[in-house]
């Protein structure tokens, strides 16, 4: 199974176009409280429904991990407990919303399961790959 983990930001749209590209199988949203406060996942997630309507649902294959934004040992905490109660997978991990921290944290974290990063950079309309080398 493919996961694409999403770091949650102000901005949509960079999650937006990995998910669209890749078609994972199933979302992983890393994101904070204050995050959660402004409804940034269901946003995404109301975008992805118009452009591939009945395809994700929040608690079947869209999850959202809650983080602290300054912490990775949290962060790190979080994502092992999911990992846990969901099992491997292949993932593809968008490195660019969040924090530096959050980047940090799901970097150093799912570099250790042979992940696939990504970042896309706000000038262009494609994605760079840092991570495998």
């Amino acid at each position: 199974m493919k996961t694409m983990v999403s770091l949650v930001s102000d901005q949509t749209i960079p999650n937006v176009l990995g998910i669209l590209h890749f078609r994972p199988d199933c979302l992983l949203f890393v994101s904070t409280p204050e995050m959660e406060k402004k409804e940034m996942v269901q946003a995404t997630l109301r975008v992805l429904e118009r452009r591939r309507p009945g395809i994700y649902r929040l608690g079947e294959n869209a999850h959202v991990v809650v983080c602290r934004e300054d912490s990775i040992l949290d962060c790190h905490q979080k994502l092992e407990k999911w990992i846990a109660d969901q099992g491997e997978g292949e993932f593809v991990v968008n490195l660019t919303g969040g924090t530096k921290l959050m980047s940090i944290a799901a970097y150093d974290f799912f570099k250790d399961y042979d992940s696939r990063m990504i970042y896309f950079p706000i000038t262009g309309n494609f994605y760079h790959v840092p991570f495998p080398k």
